[in-house]
């Protein structure tokens, strides 16, 4: 609540007769860090926002984020050519949205106002659980950073650079983390400063954590690594799979594709549940293990696929791969550049045969 006050996110106003003022609740999570460990517990206001009213209390709710694959690309630019990789993340990051509509919100409880009970919030800022939160949110940071000099990257609306000369610095924005990568220390250092002056912020470092990815680093090599583990570890366990047999291959060398799709409403051996069968299919798909992660690029083929036994043993493969992580060696190339590599997968829906499994 001293994140509500300190942001002054509402007034209390009368209700207008024609309105209805949106519901809240309390939400209370456990943060872990990069090995599962509780780190913090919190207590967060959330807004009922799925009793907003299109055209009333929100209008467009879209808002981007940074694509994995290019955090990888931009991590391994920066093992190459040793740029420093420094993270941030922005505290109650919502709070900081400005609202465009004239929205109302009851007191939340146990903080009601005793002198003013029967009024309303009138919010000012946007809260979590509003339909355009994440959308108000990012808006402010684009304005903010772009102001400070920096420009997007073309085709990525959450990343963003600065040049400077020599110096350069790229920022990566995923919701509320922020990653720092660039060649020049002070320079990287007034980023920092920046945004101190403009939002609450937690500098955490050299990044070692984020979206559920352990960071590892060797500088006088110049080599970097990325593993899923710890997210592998909690998909399994929310999915009741950690006890289950592992096994080593996404998909069975000699299962026919085009057979039992009745599989898809989960009537055959494999999950029942429709709701967390989705779930599953959100997961994974941002798991960037090569192996599979062709099949998880087209969630339509994933899921009639991987429905039932199929996605079981997709698990089991998860479970089976989580020491694996991605590693860049960041060795020169003798012909100049980045190395790069493309995994191309084998065909995802052939019409007829059965799935090919590389040598």
């Amino acid at each position: 609540m001293g994140s509500m006050y300190d942001n002054k996110v509402w007034t209390l106003v009368d209700l207008p007769d024609s309105r209805k003022a949106v519901e809240n609740k309390w939400i209370f999570k456990r943060k872990t860090d990069a090995d599962g460990n509780i780190t913090v517990y919190k207590a967060r206001l959330v807004a009922k926002g799925f009793r907003q009213i299109q055209g009333v209390d929100y209008d467009e709710t879209f808002s981007p984020v940074a694509k994995l694959k290019s955090v990888r690309i931009l991590l391994a630019i920066a093992a190459f050519f040793d740029y420093e990789i420094w993270q941030m993340d922005v505290k109650t990051a919502f709070l900081n949205g400005d609202i465009e509509e004239e929205l109302y919100m009851v007191q939340p409880k146990g903080f009601v106002d005793p002198k003013n009970a029967d009024m309303v919030c009138k919010l000012q800022r946007s809260i979590y659980g509003l339909k355009q939160a994440s959308r108000s949110w990012n808006r402010r940071f684009d304005k903010v950073i772009k102001d400070f000099g920096f420009i997007q990257c073309h085709g990525e609306a959450c990343i963003y650079k600065k040049v400077s000369g020599s110096s350069v610095a790229f920022l990566i924005l995923y919701v509320d983390d922020i990653l720092l990568i660039g060649n020049d220390i002070e320079l990287l250092s007034s980023v920092k400063g920046y945004l101190n002056k403009c939002f609450s912020m937690k500098d955490l470092g050299e990044a070692a954590y984020i979206l559920g990815i352990k960071i590892y680093r060797d500088r006088s090599r110049r080599l970097i690594g990325l593993s899923q583990s710890t997210y592998l570890d909690k998909i399994l366990k929310k999915f009741r799979m950690d006890e289950s047999k592992k096994g080593f291959l996404p998909m069975l060398p000699d299962m026919e594709y085009g057979m039992e799709f009745e599989v898809l409403f989960g009537v055959s051996d494999g999950i029942q549940d429709i709701t967390r069968s989705s779930g599953m299919v959100r997961r994974m798909r941002f798991i960037y293990r090569k192996s599979y992660s062709k099949f998880g690029n087209d969630p339509v083929h994933l899921w009639k696929v991987l429905e039932g036994s199929r996605k079981v043993r997709k698990k089991r493969t998860m479970e089976g791969g989580v020491p694996e992580g991605l590693h860049n060696p960041g060795r020169p190339n003798p012909k100049g550049g980045v190395p790069g590599g493309l995994h191309l997968g084998w065909p995802a829906t052939p019409p007829q045969g059965k799935v090919g499994v590389p040598p």
